[in-house]
């Protein structure tokens, strides 16, 4: 794969290109800007982060909780970054329930144990004279940050980016003017609490406006040689139906609508006619940099990938190895269904979806299945999602008859000798253990595939000084 950074004048997006890559891996990406991009922000969702002493505006609470929590919240800036730097740590065996559904989770937290706390302290005031307005606007500037050390001063902007364009701050609510006493006027008194999280989990951490790839198109040469024998084909057909041929304008109005629609047909492609040259573009709404999303949010994939891996554990009983089924609540482990024509194996892996499901569909496809891939293996390699609300993906699998037990024997030797701690030597490989060793060794050597075509395109970007990590790992 090959990554081509593009020059922007634009404010806040960060636009590259991505050769020689698959589709999946390409949307795959597309996915990850947007959900796995570590940020804070205030959370509507959890009591202790936004809490409204007093409001006697015009915004109910419900309301004002979720306007609070979709202000974004400057995590880059080079005066605070020590104070929201995030720390990251995945444990496999801790279970942590999700809406009634079990699983591990990575979990997120700050590096400092002096993280900012904000307030906003707000009351009605007497309209200034020469001021047309009823109400006064309560904006980002508004709030106030406190530290636990006294001593502590920040500036409030280094906190909430201004509008790019019209340098405004974000616009929370607005309180009345009035010429009564101020006991008896309008009032704000609201304590805000940072949470870390994903995307993935809540929208309010989602840092981009957009995200976008589109096919790479082919050289205008080849767009015009195209254009030219569509319009042949056209001219032939007018001719043979007794016509005239298309004027010199009726010819410059079909170009016109061959570069509007018909262009986006034809792009770069590999050998089996896929695209695999990728235009991206993406943008920010204020959390971070566009070139620091693309970053964090492309390591936090790499980790993903390594957490799964992590989740499956195998020990050794009396030089026999088995798969551990209860080890992580993130991994589960069934067989085919019963109307399933094949035998084989569903592995479930939950608090995951389509961004990993389908490259681990195609890159198992493509290194196993029979008539894609380069060991023919397997007869059947599939995923799906059960239900879009539900945040779980499940593996199938099932291998081509023609695989013997010696053929088994190589192949989970050599993967358990890549992926785990196992002692590959004289390992003694039961016959009723094999065929679930064999899916799980496909697994663990797709994720391994991914995962480091994931850390390549990483380390290019980092190579070309593409943003910087926001987070460490514990």
């Amino acid at each position: 794969m090959k990554l081509s950074v593009k020059k922007s004048t634009h404010k806040t997006k960060f636009q590259f290109d991505i050769a020689n890559i698959s589709v999946p891996f390409a949307n795959t990406l597309r996915r990850t800007f947007s959900t796995l991009c570590p940020t804070i922000s205030f959370s509507p969702t959890n009591p202790d982060s936004i809490r409204i002493e007093e409001n006697s505006g015009a915004l109910h609470n419900e309301f004002l909780k979720q306007r609070i929590g979709l202000i974004p919240i400057l995590m880059d800036n080079a005066n605070t970054k020590g104070d929201l730097t995030l720390r990251t740590s995945y444990d496999p065996t801790t279970a942590v329930d999700i809406d009634g559904f079990e699983t591990a989770r990575r979990e997120w937290s700050f590096v400092s144990t002096d993280v900012p706390t904000f307030t906003l302290e707000e009351g009605s005031m007497v309209r200034p004279p020469g001021e047309s307005r009823k109400m006064r606007d309560i904006t980002t500037h508004n709030f106030k940050p406190h530290f636990a050390d006294p001593t502590k001063v920040r500036a409030i902007v280094n906190y909430f980016r201004t509008d790019p364009y019209t340098d405004e701050a974000v616009l929370i609510t607005c309180l009345n003017y009035t010429s009564l006493n101020y006991s008896a006027s309008e009032k704000l008194n609201i304590t805000c609490s940072l949470v870390p999280n994903l995307g993935k989990y809540h929208s309010s951490h989602d840092p981009t406006g957009a995200v976008e790839y589109s096919f790479q198109l082919p050289t205008d040469e080849i767009l015009t040689s195209h254009f030219e024998a569509k319009f042949e084909h056209l001219n032939n057909e007018r001719i043979g139906a007794g016509s005239a041929e298309y004027s010199e304008s009726e010819k410059v109005q079909l170009r016109d609508n061959f570069d509007r629609l018909d262009k986006y047909r034809f792009f770069k492609t590999d050998d089996d006619g896929q695209a695999n040259v990728f235009n991206y573009a993406v943008e920010s709404i204020g959390f971070m940099s566009s070139e620091n999303i693309v970053l964090n949010s492309m390591k936090v994939l790499e980790l993903a990938l390594a957490d799964i891996m992590a989740s499956i554990h195998i020990r050794v009983d009396d030089n026999t190895p088995v798969i551990e089924k209860y080890y992580s609540p993130k991994i589960k482990y069934m067989d085919l269904e019963e109307h399933n024509v094949n035998d084989g194996m569903r592995i479930k892996i939950t608090d995951e979806n389509h961004t990993l499901g389908n490259i681990i569909q195609h890159t198992i496809r493509k290194m196993y299945l029979k008539g894609m891939g380069e060991e023919d293996v397997l007869k059947l390699a599939n995923y799906k999602m059960n239900h879009p609300a539900v945040e779980e993906i499940e593996i199938y699998m099932s291998l081509h008859d023609t695989v013997t037990e010696s053929d088994m024997d190589t192949f989970i030797t050599k993967a358990l000798s890549a992926h785990t701690d196992i002692t590959a030597a004289n390992l003694d490989i039961s016959s009723e253990n094999k065929p679930a060793l064999m899916y799980v060794s496909i697994l663990l050597n797709a994720l391994s595939k991914i995962k480091s075509d994931v850390k390549k395109l990483l380390a290019q970007f980092q190579t070309k000084q593409v943003g910087e990590l926001l987070f460490v790992e514990r």
